[in-house]
């Protein structure tokens, strides 16, 4: 993944083969790689100062990208419990755990960098769309949250395909969920 976001880097995108790769055939990287975070990582890289050697930048953007599940992981549990306490918690408790302290340093550059934390910020997204539904008014703010909450799901799917496993046990849990949801009885019985 670090090669292919250097290529987009600096301008060159993924070649069409690469001689040096699996010598003496070399390979085609289009062919035989899935493109999803490379160019978000590059992205992030450009904004480094041009004296930031690029294996740190890609680093500094894998942190970052990676932070973005602490205030994902917080707001769902905010909206979640309806604990603003509860939430800061699990968001500082997401900060410093081991895994996320070894994924933030880049000691793992991969695609679930960028794939957890959209995944996170899609759990938030959709608690606090069925929030807004609840309230007396309009529902625009739950119509784009729900929006928001599709988007990210989709953008997470791109970035980490493995991502799919937890969104199934989402949707899993939702279906169970309204299958055995109790309606209030009308009138007639």
């Amino acid at each position: 993944i670090c090669g292919m976001t250097l290529w987009f880097f600096e301008g060159e995108g993924v070649p069409w083969h690469v001689p040096s790769f699996q010598i003496p055939d070399g390979i085609a990287p289009i062919r035989h790689n899935s493109l999803g975070t490379e160019q978000v990582y590059s992205a992030i890289m450009g904004l480094f100062s041009d004296s930031t050697a690029p294996s740190q930048s890609v680093r500094w953007a894998a942190i970052l990208l990676f932070a973005l599940g602490a205030p994902g992981v917080a707001w769902w549990v905010m909206g979640r419990f309806r604990s603003v306490s509860g939430g800061l918690v699990a968001g500082m408790f997401y900060a410093v755990a081991v895994i996320s302290v070894l994924r933030s340093f880049g000691l793992e550059l991969s695609r679930e960098n960028l794939g957890i934390p959209l995944f996170l910020l899609f759990l938030a997204a959709d608690i606090w769309s069925g929030w807004w539904r609840r309230l007396p008014g309009p529902r625009w703010r739950s119509i784009v949250l729900a929006i928001l909450a599709g988007c990210l799901a989709g953008s997470a799917l791109v970035a980490w395909d493995l991502v799919q496993f937890p969104l199934g046990v989402w949707l899993l849990l939702r279906l169970v969920g309204s299958v055995f949801r109790k309606f209030p009885r009308g009138k007639g019985g």
